[in-house]
């Protein structure tokens, strides 16, 4: 396709087109310029009065708007400073009240502060006097005006430091009247309090009261006063505390509310009358004329009275003295009282006027000065649309020339790519514009193409070398896995079957199993801490070590901690390895194992599979020192045991549920143990359909293990249906048989026995650090720890002796819950350790030499919270510095290492001692 042919089609089209839409453009805003003017002209006229007319009338509903929300915000302001004042009053009788009680319940706590009767001498300055009723005897009444000399003090401070009360009394039924004002000049005895409106009002409503307004009776003015009684020890009413308040205090706060020249404001009260204004009346005998507006001539004001009175708060325009008012009212909470401000609608709405008629003025200039301006725009407009079209005719040249040769010159050289085959595009398009933008672009994305072909040549041989090699490790990882089974043809004592499913190319979980000698089989399965390839590499190392220390002739204890202490070195990504390992005895049947946090095996001794009961030790490469507690056993022939790892349990389907203990002792009791592979296959299969296609997030470990007996005869034998486990006494050579009383409360389900079910205080092996037995300490943390969210969850609680014999029943306390929840097994193991060790100190130091009690409380939700009680030797565990842990162990200062473990293993540890008890709070989050 040659220049010229792009030349004449694409400038043509452009031209043409740029051409037509101008002229199409200007002439139609010419034509509706033209209309627009013309109906302009028509109808501004009534455009311009109903513009007027609107402007006016929503300056009216402004105006209206504007002045009720003012008014409204004024009444329910002063409502608002009525309410604090009244307030002040009452919270400061109310406070004289509580300690006039606290006085005269306990009267042995306080010493005599006399009283001294009215003196002239102090006119004018605020003190205490005391008078007495005309029965009262005042020289047996010493102790009880000494006793109410102590709030003397109190009751001055109010009355310096608060305005609004103008004096306070004490009452009491014996007569006496104390009195805190600055008119001891005037007061006399006798005066009985006991008869005064404010005490009868207080002691019949035996709470607080306000009086109504009345004349001071010493001549200070209208007054209110606010009442409270005060009570003994047995909770009789003793007397009573008032406070008086001036009715001028609350006149200054409604008359500074009076909105513009015809404004009233008054206070209501709770029966209509007028209580407060700005002017209050007298009768001819000296009385308060109260004007009552339920009562008023108008209906519309009886309506709004109504509302006062029932503590509504609103705005209405009413009749009031023959005058239309806008009235706000807003009711007070210190009293049953309602604030009312009003102002004459006509003072609002008279500027409205004025300004419609100025509007109208304006709308008549207006319509002549348009008339003018149409012609001359109508004018201009026909000159303009002239000259555009010949700017357009000249301009839709160059524009057309301008876009056309640089597209032309894109679109050869893209085209040219097509014939070539090496990827070299070279554009040099200079326009400044989007066109220059796209040809560099061209010339960058064909630059990227060519770099990445080249990248993708290499990153495809490398991916290719890498599934190459991963293959080959997948293919040594399950060479060093025993794959021939069955694995030991020519015993016929037992049969077993194991298989493992990585989640990646490679795993972390691993099986063995190997003749220690003649008589005694090792089994193990283990779960290393993440997948792939680091996984592989620490699993390989782990297994190596194991088999090898084993085959060493160490005890299955001795293995675990040997392995522990050497895969603690130099683990600098720590990684850690859960672990279950067994010796069995094959003549015997005795299974002696250890456990390093991993999932107890399920168990079938009897008719169905139940969890082996023990309790899991540290993880291995967790922390080095650690000691593991060996468990035992007595198989009979036809027993089985089934190991597995996390991968199993915690398999999930498509609606994020796990497939749980209670599955695979679901789906194992209904298998049969004659073919170990199809039972161990048919356990696998349950899990992959419960996945229902999700991924495997974690590798899947099984091992199925039958323990035939010393006289089987090549086919399996099931045993006879028992309900009891077989289990070899700790210090016997002998297997015993182990009831169900003797495990934990009646379970049928196996309990593993350990040295430290039979006396609890020796020196048998148990899951802790080799230095924990000395002070805890604690690093600084949130004290608050009590306060994580344990109301979502469920409580219990133990009190228990403090004795190590009870460390068993406290640790199945804590994780029975946890193992119903289906909380991992790492979980559970780092909660008993950190358990054992709070629990164990306790034991040991908190009442030496005496005996003691510990309570102990478990709260489990989103978070598991324990609090350990004590009342023991006060000890802060948090406050001894934590020991250096790179530094040797004989090195270091016995103690505090095991509580150190501790605050590493939960995330919030806080101690306080409060009431006589030590109190020592754990958190762990479980999600």
């Amino acid at each position: 396709m040659s220049n010229s042919k792009y030349q004449r089609s694409i400038y043509a089209k452009v031209r043409r087109k740029m051409i037509f839409a101008a002229l199409l453009s200007a002439f139609a805003v010419f034509v509706v310029a033209a209309a627009a003017l013309f109906f302009v002209r028509m109808g501004v006229a009534d455009v311009s009065k109903e513009l007027g007319d609107q402007a006016a009338d929503n300056s009216v509903d402004n105006m209206t708007e504007l002045t009720e929300t003012s008014l409204q915000d004024t009444a329910r302001n002063r409502a608002m400073l009525s309410d604090a004042k009244l307030q002040t009053v009452s919270r400061a009788v109310n406070v004289i009240a509580d300690n006039a009680t606290a006085v005269m319940s306990h009267p042995e706590r306080y010493k005599d502060r006399p009283i001294p009767p009215p003196d002239p001498q102090n006119k004018g300055k605020i003190v205490a006097q005391v008078v007495y009723a005309a029965d009262a005897a005042a020289d047996k009444l010493v102790r009880e005006v000494g006793l109410l000399g102590n709030l003397q003090d109190m009751q001055l401070a109010l009355l310096n430091t608060e305005d609004t009360i103008a004096s306070m009394q004490i009452g009491s039924e014996t007569g006496i009247m104390v009195m805190i004002d600055e008119m001891s000049d005037v007061k006399t005895s006798p005066f009985d309090p006991r008869v005064r409106p404010w005490y009868v009002a207080a002691k019949e409503e035996q709470g607080l009261i306000w009086t109504d307004v009345f004349d001071d009776a010493f001549g200070r003015g209208l007054s209110m006063t606010c009442g409270v009684p005060y009570y003994d020890a047995d909770g009789r009413i003793v007397g009573v505390v008032s406070g008086g308040m001036l009715l001028s205090t609350l006149n200054d706060t409604v008359a500074g509310a009076r909105v513009g020249k015809s404004g009233k404001t008054f206070i209501v009260n709770e029966t209509g009358d007028i209580l407060i204004s700005e002017d209050v009346s007298k009768d001819a005998s000296g009385n308060i004329v109260k004007e009552n507006l339920l009562k008023s001539d108008s209906e519309s004001m009886r309506d709004v009275a109504k509302s006062m009175t029932e503590g509504k708060s609103g705005i209405e325009r009413v009749s009031f003295e023959g005058t239309e008012y806008f009235m706000a009212y807003s009711p007070l909470t210190a009293r049953p009282w309602s604030f009312a401000v009003l102002v004459e609608t006509g003072e609002v709405l008279s500027p409205v006027e004025v300004m419609r008629q100025d509007i109208s003025n304006f709308t008549d200039r207006a319509l002549a000065e348009i008339q003018t301006i149409f012609f001359i725009a109508l004018g201009a407009f026909l000159f303009l649309l002239l000259g555009i079209a010949l700017f357009e005719f000249h301009l839709s040249r160059k524009v057309s020339a301008g876009i056309t040769a640089p597209i032309i010159t894109l679109t050869q050289a893209v085209q040219g790519l097509l014939d070539r085959e090496e990827l070299e595009l070279d554009l040099r398009i200079e326009t400044g514009d989007e066109i220059e933008e796209l040809a560099n672009t061209f010339t960058n994305m064909t630059a990227r193409l060519k770099d990445y072909i080249r990248h993708l040549t290499v990153v495809t041989a490398e991916k290719g070398r890498i599934e190459t090699e991963l293959n080959v490790a997948k293919r040594i990882q399950a060479s060093m896995l025993p794959c021939i089974f069955p694995p030991f043809p020519e015993m016929s004592e037992f049969d077993l079957y194991a298989i493992m499913r990585p989640a990646k190319e490679v795993g972390g979980d691993f099986y063995d199993f190997f003749l220690i000698d003649k008589n005694t089989l090792c089994i193990i399965v283990a779960d290393v801490s993440g997948k792939g390839v680091p996984a592989a590499l620490f699993m390989v190392i782990a297994k190596i070590l194991i088999k090898n220390n084993a085959q060493a002739g160490m005890r299955p204890s001795e293995v675990f901690e040997t392995v522990n202490n050497l895969l603690c070195e130099n683990n600098e990504e720590e990684m850690f390895v859960t672990a279950f390992m067994g010796y069995l005895d094959i003549p015997t049947g005795t299974f002696t194992f250890v456990n390093a946090g991993h999932n107890p095996p399920i168990v079938r001794q009897g008719d169905s599979f139940q969890p082996i009961k023990m309790r899991p030790g540290f993880v291995l490469a967790g922390l080095a020192n650690v000691r593991y507690i060996e468990n035992r056993i007595a198989l009979k022939a036809g027993d089985a045991i089934c190991m597995y790892t996390d991968g199993v349990t915690e398999a999930t389907n498509g609606e994020d549920e796990l497939y749980s203990l209670a599955r695979l002792i679901d789906a194992a009791n209904r298998e049969s143990l004659e073919d170990l592979t199809a039972f161990t296959m048919n356990i696998k299969a349950s899990i992959a359909e419960f996945e229902s296609g999700v991924e495997q997030a974690d590798d899947i470990t099984l091992l199925s293990f039958r323990y035939d007996g010393k006289n089987a005869a090549g086919k399996p034998r099931v045993a006879a249906n028992h309900s009891a486990l077989q289990t070899e006494s700790a210090g016997s050579d002998e297997p015993r048989a182990e009831t169900a009383a003797d495990g934990d409360g009646g379970s049928d389900a196996p309990h593993a026995e350990t040295a430290a079910d039979e006396d609890g205080g020796s020196d048998a092996p148990r899951a802790e650090t080799a230095a924990d037995e000395d002070a805890v300490i604690a690093p600084p943390c949130d004290p608050d720890a009590e306060k994580l969210n344990i109301l979502s969850g469920s409580a219990r609680e133990l009190e228990i002796d403090a004795d190590k014999t009870n460390l068993n029943r406290v640790l199945s306390f804590i994780t029975e819950p946890l193992r119903a929840r289906d909380v991992g097994a790492a979980h559970i193991s780092q909660i008993e350790v950190a358990a054992e060790e709070v629990f164990v100190n306790i034991a040991s130091y908190a009442y030496t030499p005496e005996r003691g009690r510990v309570k102990i409380r478990c709260f489990l939700g989103d978070v598991l919270v324990l609090i350990f009680e004590d009342e023991g030797k006060p000890f802060d565990p948090l406050s001894l510095p934590d020991p250096d842990i790179n530094l040797f162990a004989e090195e270091r200062t016995i103690g505090g290492l095991g509580i150190f473990m501790t605050k590493k293993i939960m995330d919030k540890v806080s101690y306080r001692y409060e009431d006589g008890k030590n109190i020592l709070t754990l958190g762990k989050k479980l999600s």
